[in-house]
């Protein structure tokens, strides 16, 4: 289980480079960005029990790549994180497909 954004990241990382928003090397896929969709935290006795986010993570390929989206997917279900596939898109003036995945991440305080 991912108790961390630097152990999320240190994952997705392993997989393919990430990034917020933004493209690290134009060219280069797959590649991984993110953004965050705000927090909203469980709390306990009027304390902060577990820290609840919401991110979106990209999936940015050249080409639909269903090898790709799959070991996201193993990634996602092997550190017990839930996820949502929203869907794949075709950014035409990047020449990218987007394939975003809508996941929770829980943070214990």
């Amino acid at each position: 289980m991912i108790k961390s954004f630097e152990e999320l990241f240190t994952g997705l990382n392993a997989l393919y480079p990430v990034s917020y928003d933004r493209v690290i090397q134009p060219g280069s896929t797959p590649f991984i960005t993110y953004i965050d969709n705000g927090q909203d935290d469980i709390h306990n006795d009027n304390e902060v029990s577990i820290e609840r986010y919401n991110l979106d993570i990209d999936l940015n390929t050249r080409q639909k790549d269903l090898i790709a989206e799959r070991q996201l997917k193993d990634f996602f279900r092997a550190n017990k994180i839930t996820y949502q596939k929203q869907g794949t898109i075709y950014i035409e003036e990047e020449e990218l497909y987007l394939t975003t995945f809508n996941i929770e991440l829980l943070i214990p305080y």
